[in-house]
C-alpha cells in the first residue's frame, strides 16, 4: 500500500528518502553495498556501538553480519536499487563521508521527474524529519 501511495519507492525524493530511510535506519559510514558470490547484490550492516552494545565487551558481537539483498525482480522495491538511486540523485558534490547521509528533498522535487541534481538539498535531515516525511505523504 504504501509503495501504491508513492509514500515508498522511487518516484520522487520525499518517496526515495522514506524508502532508504525505512532500508537502513542507519548512517552512511554503517552500510556497505556488496555482492555475494553469486552475483547478487546486498547491503552489509557494520555495527558500531549501541545502547545495548557498548563496545566494553569486544566478544559481544552478531555472528551474522545484518544484510538486506536486491530483489531484481521488483525494481521499484529493491533496498539496493534505492540505495544506489538515493547515492546518485545527491548533490553531485554533497557526496563525501564527511557529509551528513541524510539530506532534505527539496519541495519543488515532488513532481515526479528525475532530475538529480534538483531534488535534494545540502542540508542535513534530522531524525524528526525523516520520520515526518511519510506522515505528510499520508
Amino acid at each position: 500500500m504504501l509503495y501504491e501511495k508513492q509514500i515508498l519507492g522511487s518516484s520522487s525524493a520525499a518517496s526515495l528518502l522514506n524508502t532508504v530511510w525505512i532500508n537502513n535506519c542507519i548512517q552512511l559510514d554503517d552500510v556497505e553495498l556488496k555482492t555475494s558470490s553469486s552475483g547478487l547484490e546486498y547491503l552489509a550492516l557494520n555495527e558500531h556501538q549501541t545502547k545495548t552494545r557498548t563496545g566494553s565487551n569486544i566478544t559481544d558481537v552478531r555472528d551474522v553480519t545484518p544484510k538486506i539483498f536486491a530483489m531484481p525482480e521488483d525494481i521499484e522495491r529493491c533496498p539496493v536499487h534505492a540505495y544506489k538511486l538515493y547515492a546518485v540523485q545527491r548533490p553531485t558534490d554533497f557526496c563525501t563521508s564527511d557529509d551528513p547521509f541524510y539530506i532534505a528533498p527539496r519541495a519543488s522535487s515532488q513532481s515526479h521527474g528525475h532530475d538529480h541534481e534538483n531534488w535534494f538539498m545540502k542540508m542535513k535531515l534530522g531524525g524528526k524529519e525523516a520520520g515526518r516525511t511519510s506522515e505528510k505523504n499520508g
